[in-house]
């Protein structure tokens, strides 16, 4: 099976490769960052408290579901008391705007926020007076949480537009938005090889299962081409979310199923019952816990949830995409992994980082991939 890589800027590799840059930065019901807050310089905006309220939570641990599944983790944080009337939200992209002394500047719409990014060892570009502007920014502390700090009266849910797709916004209690733009590329390639696949086929119904499956954005990307999906995560909390998302791109018609369960579970019972599947996407956490408890660790569960995955893709499977935030898991990494149980199979394998990138070109890396195609 050849593998390829990917030119710059995706910055992408092949798994011949000798280097890449770590991951992280990922998660909610399964991939929350951890980590202590750094000083930017002291010319840069950030470094200076803002005023007014701060809500102050306790962070789950990077790539990490939080120990328990209570939809009050999947929602928005409270309206801080501020004086002065709200600043009205217009609905707009999501733009990565600047980065760098280890912090994100982002707009979504006419908002502007600033959140933790642990890979941007580097300069901003932007000046400090632009940073300043921003309405909110989230930090973390030494014991492992983290607060939002408020500048300006803000909505705490809205909808923004990314990748020719909408999503429902939560600015939630550990810092994450249900938006993770480094899947961009990804969402891409999925629904160029579906509708490929589809067009060769006559609009033949095509399966995908998504496992670890989030707020959506792999799921809706899949549904937008064509494709019918079953979209599984162990939180109730982040399904839900993905379900508003899918009314809001209209693709709440489409045929997807939405299921709350314990990925390793439901792939034994799908094997059981002779289930096959034409694409599947995996996006594990370093560690989560199913709907009753049921505990994931990478490191220790990961090749039973590929033999698992490879026993449901169907004989003429069109791909699958693997992705993770977790620290020391390379596109190599991943590469080899796939390679392992897939190397039989006729296609391509690629790897990569996955990066965010900004206004001005330069690319912010978060997390990793490795994807194989038959076509």
């Amino acid at each position: 099976m050849p593998r390829t890589s990917k030119s710059t800027p995706s910055k992408s590799i092949s798994s011949k490769s000798t280097s890449s840059k770590s991951a992280s930065n990922k998660s909610a019901s399964r991939k929350s960052t951890s980590g202590t807050k750094q000083s930017p310089r002291r010319n840069q905006a950030t470094s200076r408290k803002p005023r007014g309220k701060s809500l102050k939570e306790k962070a789950p641990r990077r790539g990490a579901q939080p120990a328990t599944s209570a939809d009050s983790d999947f929602e928005s944080v409270a309206e801080p008391l501020l004086a002065g009337p709200p600043k009205p939200y217009e609905m707009g992209d999501y733009v990565l705007l600047d980065s760098g002394n280890m912090q994100r500047l982002e707009r979504l719409g006419n908002y502007t926020l600033i959140r933790p990014a642990l890979q941007a060892v580097w300069q901003p570009r932007l000046t400090s007076g632009e940073w300043n502007r921003a309405d909110a920014i989230f930090s973390r502390d030494s014991e492992g949480g983290g607060q939002w700090e408020w500048r300006h009266k803000i909505s705490r849910d809205f909808d923004v537009l990314f990748s020719n797709l909408s999503f429902h916004i939560k600015l939630t209690n550990f810092g994450h938005l249900g938006l993770f733009p480094e899947q961009g590329d990804n969402w891409d390639w999925l629904r160029t090889k579906i509708r490929a696949r589809m067009a060769a086929t006559n609009n033949r119904n095509l399966h995908v299962l998504n496992l670890f499956a989030y707020t959506g954005g792999s799921t809706l990307a899949a549904s937008q081409a064509g494709a019918h999906v079953v979209h599984v995560d162990a939180a109730k909390g982040v399904v839900d979310w993905a379900r508003k998302n899918a009314e809001i791109c209209r693709l709440n018609e489409r045929p997807i199923r939405w299921l709350v369960d314990d990925a390793l579970k439901f792939l034994k019972r799908e094997e059981r019952r002779g289930s096959k599947y034409q694409g599947i996407i995996l996006d594990p956490p370093s560690f989560g816990r199913g709907p009753k408890g049921e505990v994931f660790k990478i490191e220790k569960d990961i090749f039973e949830l590929l033999d698992s995955c490879k026993a449901l893709l169907d004989r003429n499977a069109l791909f699958f995409l693997y992705s993770c935030h977790t620290p020391g898991f390379t596109p190599i990494t991943l590469s080899n992994q796939i390679e392992e149980l897939f190397g039989e199979r006729k296609g391509t394998l690629e790897a990569g980082e996955m990066v965010m990138r900004e206004a001005g070109g330069r690319s912010l890396p978060s997390g990793v991939y490795a994807r194989w195609s038959s076509e």
